[in-house]
């Protein structure tokens, strides 16, 4: 079973790599901007990166600064989705074998391959790579007990990489401290409006001098803009398009029955549910994707993805106890893992005019992990010229 877990593991990072290290990008907008943005940080330090692109991100300045360099664009989203993948692989089998669940790991590694929303994690390289390292870092830190140079180098890493991260790291410290009000946290999406709305109003009580400063300035205006766009292309087309509207309905009853899951298992079996508060803390970020409802454009997708990176862990918590639940408990339980086949569908079927599938299999059959180190010895002979 060990020798499977490994392989498992491994063989996923490296069908991952394979898959998207090549991934077609003219009609991805998002990737293309990307591209372009390492074509300059190709001629730039990363000194000029920090200022002109990454606005005091030191990891994100890096990672461009070094891709560009090396001028090879697709390596960007081969990394950054390898790696969200890989936590979520990770988290799912040491859980697994912890509790002796090792013949899950290929059902809930399909499962998660299923609902992580693969083409929009390529595509936006940032937001669930930043969050996936907070993830692992929160996992480390709180279910391996382990909180050494490592862990501190994913949390800042991770925070450096996309402000919006900051959010996970406050779901790490709030899930020790709401556990014993479980049931009240959920009246956060309800309020989520108004809260946005009043931190606009007197945004500048929130003012801090330097980087973190303008970061929270910057979280604050974004929100607020997030909400009450109604009026642009995207903002019309997320509320308007069936695709977008049946993966906002499904990717919400996910994060719901989820967080019912979790609340249900803490209230039948309190304390005896081992790491309960890593089980409040995906709970957390459920609630958060719940909150994201309230804006027009689908970012509730980000959090959504971050969820179901680290569902391995509360699938294997939910079938270790499942002796002791209830019928609703294991009804609700069944209800989220049927949810992945419509997740699959609608993002393949939503995806279509993003990708070349075509083009997108045949790259996965001309490329393999070896041409990839090919290219990148390439990039490293060729540096600067």
């Amino acid at each position: 079973m060990k020798d499977d877990k490994i392989m498992a593991k491994y063989m996923k990072e490296i069908i991952i790599v394979t898959l998207y290290a090549y991934y077609p990008n003219d009609p991805a907008l998002d990737l293309n901007a990307y591209f372009y943005t390492l074509e300059l940080c190709g001629k730039l330090t990363i000194t000029e990166i920090l200022n002109k692109f990454a606005s005091g991100l030191f990891s994100q300045a890096f990672l461009f600064w070094l891709i560009g360099h090396l001028n090879i664009p697709h390596l960007l989203p081969a990394i950054t989705t390898t790696i969200v993948y890989a936590i979520a692989g990770y988290i799912t089998c040491d859980t697994a074998e912890r509790y002796r669940q090792e013949k899950l790991i290929g059902k809930i590694l399909l499962f998660q391959t299923m609902t992580i929303p693969f083409v929009n994690v390529i595509n936006n390289v940032r937001n669930v790579f930043a969050f996936s390292l907070i993830i692992l870092a929160v996992y480390l830190d709180l279910v391996k007990k382990k909180r050494n140079i490592f862990v501190i180098c994913l949390y800042a890493i991770g925070l450096f990489f996309h402000l919006s991260s900051f959010v996970i790291i406050l779901l790490r410290v709030g899930c020790v401290v709401v556990k014993k009000y479980m049931a009240a946290v959920i009246i956060i999406p309800f309020v989520f409006p108004y809260l946005i709305d009043l931190s606009y109003k007197y945004r500048m009580l929130f003012y801090f001098p330097g980087n973190v400063g303008n970061g929270v300035q910057t979280i604050i205006a974004k929100m607020y803009s997030y909400m009450h766009d109604s009026t642009s292309t995207y903002a019309l087309e997320a509320t308007t398009g069936l695709t977008y509207r049946l993966n906002r309905y499904f990717m919400m009853a996910g994060a719901f029955i989820l967080c019912l899951l979790i609340y249900l298992l803490y209230m039948q079996l309190k304390d005896s549910v081992d790491h309960m508060n890593y089980m409040v803390f995906i709970a957390l970020i459920g609630v958060v994707t719940l909150a994201c409802n309230v804006f027009a454009v689908p970012n509730y997708w980000r959090f959504a993805a971050a969820l179901y990176v680290t569902s391995g862990f509360a699938i294997i918590q939910i079938k270790n106890q499942s002796h002791q639940l209830t019928i609703s408990i294991r009804f609700l339980y069944l209800i989220f893992i049927l949810l992945a086949i419509p997740d699959l569908f609608i993002q393949w079927w939503g995806a279509r005019d993003a990708a070349d599938y075509g083009q997108w299999f045949a790259n996965s059959l001309l490329t393999n992990p070896c041409s990839i180190l090919f290219d990148i010895l390439k990039g490293i002979l060729l540096w600067n010229q």
